[in-house]
């Protein structure tokens, strides 16, 4: 999977445009991605099926609708000059988007594992210190 996105982008500095293809190909592949990752229990095959397009497939296609606008705005204004650079911010941004998918979570389970420990020593320190205050009342 690694070896084929490389290849794709390294043809694509080569040949500065997208295939013709492209857009409804993303399409169809949003739409089949979302519907396998939906589950069975939504009844029917065909509601799983109309959810995954309006999901996936409108998702897919406000984000290659934006890569080809910013595309042929960056090709009408720099004669095609100013590809590479697009190319690179989009590959930057979507390596960080994937760094962020995988790092957020993790970095949520021990924030959530901090707060927890802190409470509870917060809990424990006041139970403590409420039971000594009533020891020297006695």
């Amino acid at each position: 999977m690694a070896m084929s996105a490389l290849i794709f982008t390294i043809c694509l500095y080569i040949v500065f445009h997208e295939s013709p293809i492209a857009t409804p190909a993303a399409l169809v592949a949003g739409t089949f991605l979302s519907g396998a990752m939906l589950p069975e229990l939504m009844g029917d095959g065909s509601f799983k099926w109309i959810a995954a397009a309006i999901i996936g497939g409108g998702t897919t296609g406000v984000v290659q609708g934006g890569s080809v606008i910013i595309r042929g705005a960056s090709t009408s204004t720099t004669s095609g000059a100013g590809n590479p650079v697009v190319l690179t911010v989009e590959l930057v941004g979507s390596i960080l988007v994937t760094i962020l998918a995988i790092l957020i979570p993790v970095l949520a389970a021990v924030l959530v594992c901090f707060l927890f420990y802190f409470f509870v020593r917060r809990i424990f320190r006041y139970f403590k210190n409420r039971s000594l205050r009533g020891a020297e009342v006695l």
